[in-house]
């Protein structure tokens, strides 16, 4: 099996599992907590910094292009995104499962 095939494969099961996916990103599930825990040290008030900073910069007013790579489900970017009424937001993920669910999630918002 090639390596492109082993990568593209990998995504694949990753998109399959974007529930598990959603609650490690917004540290909900029991297994996501351990994963923030354990991979990145982002338990309880540090999480909740962490993605308080990582959007901190995006202003509402913006009104150009935004790109977001990789985009997952959009699970915690789209609700920020959705208040950028004048910008333009292109999603892209090498997971097509995830990207497909992105799309559908931000009702509009992203672009491809």
């Amino acid at each position: 099996m090639e390596r492109r095939e082993i990568v593209h494969n990998a995504y694949a099961v990753v998109g399959q599992l974007s529930k598990g996916y959603d609650g490690m990103m917004k540290n909900e599930s029991l297994l996501g907590r351990f994963a923030n825990r354990f991979f990145w040290q982002l338990r309880g008030p540090r999480y909740e910094s962490f993605v308080r900073q990582a959007f901190q910069g995006l202003p509402e007013d913006f009104s150009g292009t935004l790109l977001e790579v990789p985009v997952g489900t959009g699970v915690l970017s789209l609700p920020h995104y959705r208040r950028m009424k004048s910008a333009r937001i292109v999603c892209l993920d090498y997971s097509e499962q995830m990207l497909a669910q992105a799309m559908t999630a931000s009702g509009g918002v992203c672009a491809r």
